[in-house]
């Protein structure tokens, strides 16, 4: 029975871009559809934002008469084309491919849909053909071709009894649902520039659409991985560099609290090897350093658009020389620090080589030794520290000395969270001490994931130093 088929109503947000103007161009959706009078309490949204009946609203301002909704669908489109147009005209066609490809969902009854813009065109339009003014016959009307398809699509819409709405939002304004499909139209008219002329219209899970299981691995848990576009030709391709410095020291200063570290993966971790090829196309392959932002590569914005829409989300922001996701946030940047990049390289390769040594387990018995610590971290593979930040331990015979050793968590060897999340990993935690003269030692520690082959080495670069006494 008619009464009996679940309707659904969609609020989807639409934008145009061209550059110049006219010039290359492109249209975007983005949006989601729910259950028709189906108000509840939705824990997946994005950050300070609530999904509601009304569109994307900001936590601050939600009032009484807006009611909270649980998408059954999201809905992301880009839509560019080859050749030349306008601001208007990708709009326009932005409306109506999205309108055109929600009625062909075979999942869904559409009841309703509310179409958010910022163009006062879009909205005269559709205006002036629901009113049923007269403009069949002015065929000289500028985009005149645009009017007939917009008046075909919402004839279908009527004769099926769907109602449609278009709201007005302020353009460049603090709309959450305007600004981010205003950066998917970006990328669609890049596409354009480019001479792609393509239709993506992709429809999501409902369920963790703002809050998806992100996997990261626990060696990646910093803010920032480091790399140089010389060290690929010196490194192996899954080599990678961490710095952590305080927030109140300038990177590469000299500092005490300074940890540094080197990770080699057995596999390349998913996306970075991406980033970094595209951003040496750019700033090419010079002895300046560069970073990778960890933090927005694991962002909810990073992992849901590169997946739909691959490299073309990624551009470059040539006057910061920032690679962004969406023109937003940067995820590679370089770093100028004068002489910093001649240190990173230094270290990495030093470190680097330190690990060889561990791989061929290769001692040298008046200069270099490995102490396997463990115990002293790990029982059956469970963390035993707690929220212990220093340790001490004593390592018997290190060149014919015990040695009392006082590491730092978070500095000397990887913080304690991230020595917790390694448990499934079956740790296996190594002390590597050199003899840098006769009364000075060197130490690094050394973790090796057992059941992946991942490792890694890590030292307080310039406070990882013990004087030993006069015997």
């Amino acid at each position: 029975m008619e009464n009996d088929v679940i309707k659904h109503t969609a609020i989807i947000y639409t934008d145009g871009s061209a550059q110049p103007n006219p010039g290359p161009y492109g249209g975007a959706a983005h949006g989601y559809i729910y259950v028709t009078g189906e108000f509840e309490k939705n824990n997946d949204n994005p950050t300070k934002i609530t999904v509601t009946d009304k569109g994307y609203i900001r936590n601050e301002d939600i009032i009484e008469s807006v009611n909270k909704v649980k998408p059954v669908h999201y809905i992301d489109a880009l839509y560019s084309y080859v050749g030349e147009g306008t601001n208007n005209i990708g709009e326009v066609l932005a409306v109506i491919e999205v309108l055109n490809n929600l009625i062909s969902m075979e999942t869904i009854s559409l009841d309703k849909v509310g179409i958010y813009t910022d163009s006062m065109y879009v909205i005269n339009i559709f205006n002036n053909i629901s009113n049923g003014e007269d403009w069949v016959n002015d065929v000289e009307k500028p985009n005149y071709n645009l009017w007939v398809m917009f008046n075909e699509t919402l004839k279908l819409y009527n004769e099926l009894n769907i109602k449609i709405s278009i709201i007005k939002v302020k353009a460049h304004f603090e709309d959450f649902g305007n600004n981010l499909v205003d950066r998917l139209a970006l990328i669609a008219r890049l596409r354009s520039t480019n001479n792609i002329g393509k239709i993506d219209f992709i429809v999501s899970p409902g369920n963790k659409y703002w809050k998806p299981k992100i996997e990261r691995h626990p060696f990646l848990r910093y803010n920032e991985l480091f790399f140089n576009g010389t060290m690929d030709n010196i490194n192996e391709p899954n080599t990678y560099t961490v710095m952590k410095y305080p927030t109140d020291v300038e990177l590469g200063k000299r500092n005490n609290n300074v940890s540094y570290g080197v990770m080699m993966f057995k596999d390349n971790p998913e996306y970075i090897p991406d980033i970094k090829n595209i951003f040496n196309k750019y700033v090419g392959t010079t002895k300046v350093l560069s970073s990778v932002n960890l933090k927005n590569i694991y962002s909810v914005l990073f992992n849901r658009y590169y997946k739909m829409f691959g490299d073309d989300v990624l551009l470059f922001n040539k006057r910061n020389k920032y690679l962004e996701i969406l023109g937003m946030d940067p995820v590679a940047a370089q770093i100028n620090p004068p002489g910093l990049a001649n240190k990173a390289l230094t270290y990495t390769i030093q470190l680097r080589d330190y690990l060889e040594y561990y791989f061929k387990n290769d001692e040298l018995p008046e200069y270099r030794v490995f102490k396997d610590v463990t115990e002293y971290l790990y029982k059956d593979n469970k963390f035993l520290l707690g929220n212990i930040k220093t340790l001490e331990f004593n390592i018997m015979d290190v060149f014919g000395r015990d040695i009392k050793l006082i590491p730092q968590l978070g500095l000397d060897l990887p913080d304690r969270n991230q020595l917790k999340s390694l448990e499934k990993y079956s740790p296996k935690v190594t002390v590597m001490f050199i003899k840098d003269s006769r009364r000075v030692l060197k130490y690094y520690f050394i973790v090796e994931l057992q059941k992946t082959g991942d490792v890694g080495i890590w030292t307080s670069m310039f406070s990882n130093t013990i004087i030993l006494k006069e015997k």
